[in-house]
């Protein structure tokens, strides 16, 4: 039975929420040393194989000594309602379940004590391979969420959780790590554009890149989950000199001179500069390949993409080029 499987892994410090790239978080009770809480020792995404095309989520609460506890109550919260659910099934099924409805959000707590919250509990995610019967589709995914009495002791809190991700066009320069406006930790990012920040208690936190405008704010650790974030840094293009460019192949190339006068005309209507040099036609704004790969190489219009070229391409034969500029001329 998967649930006792996922019960045993939380009794023996398996991952604690394993349901963390479905946004799933877990708020932490505010208790002091020495206080009975309900704390969640397991938050788990059913598989296609476990959910069977259920849409719930299903609840344990256990005793201090990981016994299900019959009897006990638990509370999930949404948009506009609430409801309780007693300990009280079986013991070859989860302890209870609540329903997640189509676009419901759930938050689960135990009740009778302060207890820890999952939170974000919804069935509005992708398909996902599964047996052609019950495979995990849009609005039917389950999760099980296992809470455990626990006292209050001395032990911080997990400090466990990683922000990390990359930052394009970012390498050498330095991203900050901050929360509630102070400064936590600061690097210099990696060549391949990666940071990383480890080591993180619950909380929320700011990254963001120095000497720019860009940066992501709120972002919720729980102690234990990595949180992936990756960022642009947007690079000023040069100004370029030309405004429009067709680029054909090479002059002496199959096909070059007929897509070259096929183009004259079209070329004298917009005022694009019509030529044969990639380098050239890297300097205009905007670029009309003519031509197939083999006349222009895939690689080139990448590089033109890469130097901030809008770029486009007609391609077929010499009919099909001919009915593509009769198009663009009609288009004005």
């Amino acid at each position: 039975m998967w649930f006792k499987d996922q019960i045993a892994d939380a009794l023996s410090g398996g991952t604690v929420n394993d349901a963390v790239a479905y946004g799933v978080e877990i708020q932490p009770a505010q208790v002091e040393k020495g206080q009975k809480y309900w704390k969640v020792i397991k938050v788990h995404h059913l598989s296609p194989v476990e959910n069977h095309g259920n849409h719930n989520i299903y609840v344990d609460l256990l005793d201090e000594d990981g016994n299900r506890i019959y009897g006990a109550k638990v509370r999930m919260t949404w948009q506009n309602g609430q409801g309780e659910a007693t300990i009280d099934k079986p013991e070859n099924e989860p302890g209870t379940n609540f329903p997640l409805w189509k676009h419901q959000v759930g938050t689960v707590e135990g009740v009778g004590l302060p207890s820890d919250k999952v939170v974000n509990l919804h069935s509005g995610h992708p398909d996902e391979p599964g047996p052609p019967a019950w495979g995990n589709t849009l609005f039917h995914h389950s999760f099980y969420v296992v809470f455990q009495r626990t006292i209050k002791d001395d032990e911080p809190s997990p400090e466990d959780s990683v922000i990390e991700g990359t930052v394009t066009n970012g390498a050498g320069m330095t991203i900050v790590l901050s929360s509630d406006g102070q400064t936590m930790a600061s690097q210099v990012i990696g060549a391949d554009g990666s940071y990383r920040f480890a080591n993180l208690p619950a909380g929320s936190f700011t990254v963001a890149v120095s000497g720019t405008n860009v940066s992501r704010t709120n972002i919720r650790t729980d102690g234990t989950n990595v949180v992936t974030v990756n960022l642009t840094v947007v690079t000023e293009q040069p100004t370029k000199p030309l405004a429009f460019y067709i680029l054909l192949g090479a002059p002496g190339a199959p096909g070059t001179r007929t897509n070259f006068i096929l183009a004259q005309e079209y070329a004298l209507k917009v005022g694009a500069l019509c030529g044969f040099s990639v380098d050239e036609a890297t300097n205009a704004k905007r670029v009309l390949i003519v031509g197939d790969t083999s006349a222009v190489s895939a690689e080139d219009e990448a590089r033109l993409v890469a130097a901030g070229c809008q770029v486009s391409r007609l391609s077929g034969d010499s009919y099909a080029v001919e009915r593509a500029f009769a198009d663009l001329m009609a288009q004005g």
